[in-house]
């Protein structure tokens, strides 16, 4: 055994012994500087945490792809409606369809099972060229198809038809009156209860 194991192992404490523990004794009661603890102990901290803050250069990056995007968008969607606008000069015998067909066949033009969420309305608008002025009024011109229709049907159903423009007279006169309700005492009969 050497010198040194024989002094660890005797009973009896020499003098580097107890000088050693005076030195030990003194170096643990320094405290140590004020927050460097806490310092360390937040480092450590840090390091085992995933950060959540994005940085701002991200930030940036994401709402410079955004306004790109929307630049793109709005572009499509101005040069497609510039695109989708007809304009057409009717000659003066044309007839010009009624705005409930117009409707119904731009309405048709969408994908069964399409989505219109996000997508612009299309207009079709349609210049009309000043009619040619006739020497007698009213001039004598044939019946449009809807004009005989309902020629027809007033031949065929005359007292329906009356009740028909009865009805529709009235409504057409509350409208312009700005009344909702029917009139005192009596009813009000709609097209659709005759058909």
């Amino acid at each position: 055994m050497t010198d040194h194991e024989h002094n660890r192992n005797s009973p009896k404490p020499t003098a580097l012994d107890d000088q050693l523990d005076a030195a030990l004794a003194q170096y643990t009661a320094i405290e140590p500087r004020a927050g460097l603890e806490n310092r360390v102990l937040a480092r450590l901290k840090a390091e085992q945490d995933p950060p959540t803050a994005v940085p701002w250069w991200r930030w940036a990056a994401v709402v410079a792809v955004a306004v790109i995007v929307m630049t793109f968008v709005v572009d499509r969607v101005r040069k497609v409606a510039r695109d989708q606008v007809v304009h057409q000069s009717p000659t003066p015998a044309q007839e010009i369809k009624p705005e409930i067909e117009a409707n119904a066949t731009s309405t048709n033009r969408h994908k069964p099972g399409g989505s219109s969420i996000g997508k612009p309305k299309r207009q079709i608008t349609q210049t009309v060229a000043a009619p040619i002025k006739l020497e007698q009024f009213p001039s004598p011109r044939p019946l449009s198809e809807q004009e005989e229709i309902l020629a027809e049907y007033v031949a065929n159903y005359p007292e329906h038809a009356a009740l028909i423009a009865e009805a529709r007279t009235e409504v057409l006169r509350r409208e312009v009156n700005g009344q909702s309700e029917p009139a005192k005492g009596g009813a009000v009969h709609s097209p659709e209860q005759f058909q």
